[in-house]
């Protein structure tokens, strides 16, 4: 009897698998986050959130093999895993859900009040079972296996995906067929591009915020800027606004085709766009005041913010998700905390701006202000940050003070410095507060922006309503002798819940009319 055991002892311990299942698991909460946000997050941006995982499992798991032997360490730690995502998804689940009667707080079935009793016994019933269980080879390999078919299973819907989505930049910028113009002119001026991220136009802030912003129109005006206060952007987002305006073309024939279905792709087209290689070509030197995929330029010097090798956005979803406890989930956001800092950085940088290169230099500072978070005060002091709903409007408009305080500070130094450089103001979008049920003062919460030009010595073609999709069109055509087609202003709305829904509403410039 003894000498039985002993022999299928041996032969166990002979068919003993490595638990290579934990390194699995351990991936699986990146990846899953990644496959649901596969549209808005580059490849490249998990392999290194997926290796810290796999090394922070892999410390509980070198400790607890000291203990209760391999095996049982990797099955427990898969385990908790399993229940991370469990939790995760059923708290997620609970904050989505719409009760139709309205009786359920379903906020309230969320909190970590209800759900944290429910888990905790499971967590602790799993450890003991597995810990006075005995961990066969079986067992072992039936996890290895299970968390291979997992991960083949991600790995294929991902492959999928990128078949089906596979467009590059190359083939977009192909497709829009702008020849790239190679300037003769021996001056070549300095050009500014500030985007105010949601300033509003005048229809907007006179309809909404019953504020007269034409102290500000005029001082434009009197530093010699053609303004428009108040027409519209092309898109009601900057993920199609910039890449339309920073490409000379409007994105909608593109995007009816699945393959162009892609937000990674209108984020490309925003770094490495045709006017990135206009001024690129023509020996302009390219500075950005970026902080996201959307305000970058490739090959461009990035100010006041260094592109971290770690996706914010990713890792923030991630600690969201997955992250119960509200104290340490805050700790571990990203969040605008920072903010301040790098607008402040901005303002100044752009005020005393010094490229320190002989050739003329293109700078897209696109600048995430007056939108949210709301920080400042009209003045432009740092001041807690204001969430409340009913504050939220006045919070804003003293942003937009704030941004026209800085905005002129900005001018005066830009043209105290060289009178002869180009500078384009306008915004991506408008605010978008409080949108409501009445669709055309959705169109103008969402799209109406002012516009202003500033073309020292030239008299540019201006057409009656300048849209963003046209303003490169028309600085090339007034500095560099370029014959680019103005095109026909159209304006676009879509349905946001389902993003490439997005299509031309027939009547929309009619319904516009009026303000066009």
């Amino acid at each position: 009897m003894v000498s039985g055991k002993l022999n299928n002892d041996i032969m166990e311990n002979t068919k003993k698998k490595f638990s290579f299942h934990i390194f699995l698991f351990a991936t699986f909460p990146f990846l899953l986050l990644f496959q649901e946000n596969i549209n808005e997050i580059h490849l490249q941006d998990i392999f290194l959130p997926i290796f810290f995982s796999i090394g922070i499992i892999f410390i509980p798991w070198i400790i607890l093999r000291k203990f209760i032997g391999s095996d049982k360490s990797a099955l427990i730690l898969s385990f908790l895993i399993i229940i991370l995502m469990l939790f995760a998804y059923v708290r997620s689940s609970l904050w989505k859900i719409n009760w139709a009667t309205g009786e359920i707080d379903a906020h309230f079935l969320a909190q970590n009040i209800i759900l944290i009793p429910i888990f905790i016994p499971i967590v602790i019933l799993g450890i003991i079972f597995i810990s006075r269980k005995k961990i066969t080879s079986k067992v072992t390999t039936t996890m290895n296996v299970v968390g291979f078919v997992i991960l083949l299973s991600i790995i294929s819907q991902i492959g999928i995906f990128y078949l089906e989505h596979n467009a590059s930049v190359d083939e977009v910028k192909s497709y829009f067929d702008i020849e790239i113009p190679i300037i003769n002119e021996n001056q070549k001026p300095n050009i500014y591009v500030i985007i105010l991220d949601s300033y509003p136009g005048e229809l907007r802030l006179n309809d909404f915020y019953n504020y007269d912003n034409s102290e500000y129109y005029q001082q434009l005006r009197e530093r010699g800027f053609y303004l428009q206060t108040s027409t519209f952007s092309n898109y009601a987002h900057t993920e199609y606004s910039v890449p339309s305006m920073l490409n000379l073309n409007y994105l909608d024939s593109i995007i009816k085709e699945k393959k162009f279905q892609n937000l990674l792709l209108m984020k490309d087209l925003s770094t490495d766009s045709i006017v990135a290689d206009i001024f690129r070509e023509n020996g302009y030197k390219l500075f950005s005041y970026g902080v996201n995929d959307y305000t970058y330029l490739k090959d461009g010097k990035n100010l006041c913010k260094e592109k971290s090798i770690l996706n914010d956005a990713i890792l923030n979803t991630f600690y969201s998700t997955y992250v119960p406890i509200n104290s340490i989930r805050n700790f571990l956001i990203i969040n605008d905390s920072n903010r301040a800092d790098e607008i402040l950085c901005t303002i100044d940088s752009l005020k005393n701006f010094n490229s320190k290169v002989d050739e003329p230099f293109f700078i897209y500072a696109h600048i995430m202000f007056p939108h949210r978070p709301y920080i400042f005060d009209s003045s432009g002091n740092v001041i807690d940050e204001i969430t409340e709903n009913d504050k939220i409007k006045f919070a804003f408009l003293d942003q937009v003070k704030f941004a026209n305080k800085f905005s002129i500070e900005i001018i005066d130094s830009i043209q105290n410095k060289d009178p002869n450089s180009v500078i384009i103001l306008t915004a991506d979008h408008s605010d978008r507060i409080e949108l409501g049920d009445n669709e055309i003062k959705n169109y103008i919460a969402s799209m109406n922006v002012m516009t202003a030009l500033s073309f020292p010595g030239k008299n540019p073609p201006i057409q009656e309503k300048i849209t963003n999709v046209n303003l490169f069109r028309i600085l090339f055509n007034t500095y560099f002798d370029t014959e680019f087609e103005i095109l026909e202003n159209r304006i676009f709305w879509y349905d946001p819940h389902n993003p490439y829904e997005r299509y031309e509403h027939e009547n929309i410039i009619e319904k516009l009319k009026e303000f066009l």
